[in-house]
């Protein structure tokens, strides 16, 4: 084989490797952040579910609510809003549902969204989650079939405990909206 040719097939396995590179590293990650967005943002099923950041008072202490999930997350109570159902109707029975509370108040100038996809039985879905802070003065819960378990939390520890980024995220903004915004005493 002589030189030149050995030369041209060298070159094209360098071409193919940087077009490879190119598409690997460009165009794939731009089109799933862009362009499949978009595509599936339109076929995918949606979902919106409304839930409460859920505390009580232990002492001068406030504990948050915490549910254990059967998926294996840790995460507040929440889920889908049925049709003709209110936000805020939703909060007080999946709290009811899920937990056996069945007295909260919605506490008024708290609420937040968050957005995240994930998949059920192989099927991508969009689900905003709409968030409340509601305080009960409850201790007893009666976990639903749809968790392993409970646990009311301190803040510190109820932040280690959450799973997902979004949920923290959240639950640092409903406290530091019940320390900021208002006197803990109005809550007890």
């Amino acid at each position: 084989m002589c030189w030149t040719c050995i030369l041209l097939e060298y070159l094209s396995y360098i071409n193919v490797s940087i077009l490879c590179i190119i598409y690997w590293n460009i165009y794939i990650p731009l089109y799933n952040k862009y362009l499949n967005f978009v595509y599936f943002n339109i076929i995918m099923e949606k979902e919106r579910s409304a839930g409460a950041v859920l505390f009580r008072a232990d002492g001068k202490e406030k504990k948050y609510l915490l549910l254990y999930y059967e998926a294996g997350h840790w995460d507040f109570p929440k889920g889908n809003i049925e049709k003709g159902e209110k936000e805020q109707e939703t909060v007080k029975r999946e709290v009811f549902e899920e937990t056996g509370i069945k007295k909260i108040e919605i506490l008024k100038g708290f609420k937040e969204k968050i957005h995240y996809f994930y998949r059920l039985k192989g099927q991508l879905r969009s689900k905003e989650v709409i968030f409340f802070v509601a305080k009960t003065e409850t201790n007893e819960i009666k976990i639903s079939f749809e968790h392993k378990g409970f646990e009311w939390l301190p803040y510190e520890e109820a932040m280690e405990r959450l799973t997902f980024k979004n949920a923290k995220d959240i639950f640092k903004k409903a406290h530091e909206f019940l320390s900021k915004n208002r006197g803990l005493s109005e809550f007890y």
